[in-house]
């Protein structure tokens, strides 16, 4: 049976615990948890002290978690909202500074890390359970980069911290999962972010051509390019975030650029 919403619950205790100890966590730390679920990974986040945004969009669920965490919920440290952590309605409750911990449906990492760390209250650090191909993609394992990891290394560190099994969740999901991290998290300079997306975006726009026939009619990019010792046989894959934000940030102090968000 699918879980509603497409969640796969997390159900085993060392991986609960591995990811509520992915970013360091204590009375001093506000955590917003997406899609707590049952509670499973809420109840070990309480156990830091730290207090807890818990934003779950099955209203079906809420009752069982108020009354699960009914002490936590008097005392303050545990808030229980409906919605949508895509939606902004949620910050009018956040506490600046925050951290987000999360088992999330897998549909919604690209859209929820594209929201997060593009939003003017950014969370200081992100420690999520997603698919594990997905996390590979973002911490560039293969050495291969992509829209979303460079999208995400603008913006932060990534790091893959450990994969988790199959059997680790009810029901079972088809594919390997992976605890992802991003640290270090801030907003890059505007005039840099508003060169960098349409740049990146331009150079995956056909994956397998070659570099130099996708800025046949940018000669400055090509110039840059060369002057980083990239070949214009390249393909955006196989270029470096250190090369395309740095030609980012000479675009940007020498011409204007449209702003193109995450």
């Amino acid at each position: 049976m699918r879980a509603p919403l497409g969640q796969h619950f997390l159900k085993s205790p060392s991986a609960l615990r591995s990811l509520s100890q992915a970013i360091p966590l204590s009375k001093e730390v506000f955590v917003v948890e997406v899609g707590p679920g049952k509670g499973a990974l809420t109840a070990y986040l309480l156990r830091t002290g730290a207090s807890v945004l818990a934003i779950e969009r099955d209203k079906t669920l809420i009752d069982g978690l108020q009354n699960r965490f009914a002490e936590e919920v008097a005392s303050g440290q545990v808030r229980i909202v409906a919605g949508d952590v895509r939606d902004q309605e949620w910050m009018k409750h956040l506490t600046p500074p925050y951290v987000i911990v999360a088992n999330i449906p897998y549909y919604l990492t690209s859209s929820l890390l594209r929201h997060l760390l593009s939003s003017e209250k950014q969370p200081q650090a992100v420690a999520l359970m997603v698919q594990k191909e997905i996390a590979e993609r973002v911490v560039m394992r293969d050495g291969k980069a992509s829209l979303l990891s460079l999208s995400v290394h603008l913006f932060g560190k990534p790091k893959l911290l450990q994969t988790v099994p199959k059997t680790a969740f009810s029901p079972q999901p088809s594919v390997a999962s992976a605890i992802l991290t991003i640290t270090d998290i801030h907003a890059p300079p505007q005039h840099v972010r508003d060169a960098f997306f349409p740049l990146i975006k331009t150079a995956f726009r056909e994956k397998r051509k070659q570099i130099g026939k996708k800025f046949a009619g940018d000669t400055k990019v090509l110039d840059l390019l060369r002057q980083h010792h990239i070949s214009a046989a390249s393909r955006a894959e196989d270029i470096p975030f250190s090369v395309w934000y740095a030609i980012a940030e000479h675009m940007s102090r020498t011409e204007g650029r449209g702003t193109i968000g995450l």
